[in-house]
């Protein structure tokens, strides 16, 4: 945890001197660094594109940016170029930073398309450039202090049926959100120990839900566990096993990929299972409440709408009778 937290530290600093360079170079402002970064802290809310191929880096940019008060828009690397543009242009992102971030700027050079990118290098560039006095006098890691109703992220919908709408969500939602999953999926409490898969890709809400209710709102009783996307979708089943997990949430598609051959018994570390996003079948549910089963396993029916915060209802799974369809 203090690795991870020293990790965020110094991408807050990287991320707040970007923005204040770029700040000073837009209104050709002479003032000193330091006063920028006063009046950063104070003017409206930055919105920060994250755009990585997932992992450990997407985690460690949303806490940074959530630090210095900004709002997290995660970026698909994979999704088509104009989207991304899109996205940037309804969001007005003062900023996209990521491993992903200059690959794509040059293709948008190439279209004369203005975009506001750094990456991981040009963060950590920024902070180790300054003399060792500036350092120790430099406030612009120390982490701002949030407000209930300040946005913490904004989650764009498909724009199956058009533009892209965004979905802005505040910091005492998430946090509702997370306090109340942390009871409901059994999460901490007197001797528990939890270990959380993400297993979402982290453009989706249920991403930033599994992360904020792991790290801040289960006690410290709760493990954040990560692997590499092409594992998580190809080997589950091994990722599961490797680290131990007790709580997942994805969907039945996805967690059907484990076979049919798998019940509770297969992972003896399983205690909670929360899918949802599509309607789960009836097989699906009588694989993994029928026969071999564990009086401290639970298969959850999940339902929301971003617009309230990742989900809102859940129904356990008792047995093959319990109807998929009820929630």
């Amino acid at each position: 945890y203090e690795s991870l937290a020293e990790r965020v530290r110094i991408i807050a600093r990287g991320l707040r001197r970007v923005l204040v360079s770029r700040r000073m170079t837009t209104t050709s402002s002479s003032s000193s660094s330091s006063s920028s970064s006063s009046s950063l802290s104070n003017e409206q809310q930055p919105r920060v594109g994250i755009l990585v191929s997932e992992g450990p880096p997407a985690v460690e940019l949303m806490l940074a940016v959530w630090s210095i008060g900004g709002i997290v828009v995660p970026l698909d690397h994979s999704d088509p170029l104009d989207r991304i543009l899109t996205i940037c242009n309804e969001a007005s992102l003062k900023l996209v930073v990521g491993h992903c971030a200059m690959s794509l700027l040059d293709k948008c050079k190439k279209r004369n398309s203005k975009f506001p990118s750094s990456t991981y290098q040009e963060l950590l560039a920024s902070v180790g450039s300054a003399s060792s006095q500036e350092q120790r006098n430099d406030s612009s890691g120390d982490v701002k202090t949030i407000m209930p109703t300040d946005l913490c992220h904004i989650v764009f919908t498909s724009g199956s049926t058009g533009i892209p709408k965004g979905v802005l969500v505040e910091h005492q939602s998430l946090v509702a959100y997370g306090m109340a999953k942390a009871s409901s999926h059994n999460m901490h409490g007197s001797n528990i120990s939890s270990r959380v898969l993400l297993a979402s890709s982290f453009t989706f809400d249920p991403f930033i839900g599994d992360l904020v209710t792991t790290l801040c709102c289960c006690s410290g009783s709760a493990t954040l566990c990560l692997a590499p996307r092409e594992h998580v979708l190809m080997q589950l089943g091994a990722c599961l096993s490797e680290l131990d997990i007790t709580h997942i949430c994805c969907t039945p598609a996805h967690w059907s990929t484990l076979g049919e051959d798998a019940d509770a018994m297969t992972f003896p570390s399983l205690r909670c299972v929360s899918l949802g996003g599509e309607k789960m079948s009836a097989p699906l549910v009588r694989q993994w409440t029928g026969g071999r089963r564990r009086p401290d396993f639970q298969l959850l029916n999940t339902y929301g709408v971003t617009e309230v915060t990742v989900y809102q209802s859940i129904n356990v799974m008792e047995d093959e009778h319990t109807s998929p369809s009820r929630l």
